[in-house]
């Protein structure tokens, strides 16, 4: 693939919820700084922009769920490093229900 790619998720995290998930979900020990409201990485592989939306909440009858979207865009990933990323990434943003 190597080239740009960009995804576009809706999460259900609170702004400083997914901020507090990110440092282990890159495997860094800090979450890099965010910039006009991106997060920008570049190394070997390429780079990675993570853009946070506006926090909302989604409501389901008395149930209210936090609502974040976020982008990621890849750029010069190639398929095996852009797999590796994307499964490290949600393997530390999954939720699980019953």
């Amino acid at each position: 693939m190597s080239g740009l790619r960009e995804l576009v998720l809706d999460m259900g995290f609170t702004r400083d919820e997914f901020m507090n998930l990110l440092p282990a979900a890159l495997g860094v020990e800090r979450a890099p700084p965010m910039a006009g409201g991106q997060i920008l990485l570049e190394d070997a592989r390429g780079k990675v922009s993570i853009a946070l939306g506006s926090e909302t909440v989604r409501r389901i009858a008395a149930l209210t769920v936090p609502r974040l979207p976020v982008t990621l865009s890849f750029d010069g990933y190639n398929e095996p490093d852009f797999e590796r990323f994307m499964a490290r990434f949600r393997a530390h943003y999954q939720r699980g229900g019953g």
